[in-house]
């Protein structure tokens, strides 16, 4: 079992440049904090999902993080983790939505 608030904490720390640079960390952080997740989904346009989040949430973005892999959008409520997805040239993103513990919700 994942204890949700050390896990996800680490997506806060400096650190998180490095998993998202990585492809198979980043697959790896996002099968174990999959139990974590309020909830995940696919999108073909990460700017369009990242406004619809904050609309949904009523959060603010604070800051994103782009990798070469992955981006995560820092809200003061929710910490998004966009995963690259390439299917046949096509651009799609993978994301999975986390408490921020910084601030809750």
């Amino acid at each position: 079992m994942v204890n949700c608030n050390v896990f996800i904490s680490r997506l806060l720390e400096p650190s998180s440049k490095t998993l998202l640079d990585n492809n198979r960390l980043l697959d790896e952080f996002v099968r174990m904090a999959m139990p974590c997740s309020l909830y995940n989904g696919k999108t073909n346009d990460k700017n369009s999902e990242i406004l619809r989040l904050a609309e949904e949430f009523s959060a603010k973005l604070i800051h994103m993080i782009e990798g070469a892999y992955g981006t995560l959008a820092i809200y003061d409520g929710i910490l998004v983790i966009f995963k690259n997805n390439k299917n046949n040239q096509k651009e799609s993103f993978s994301y999975y939505v986390f408490k921020n513990l910084l601030y809750g919700i």
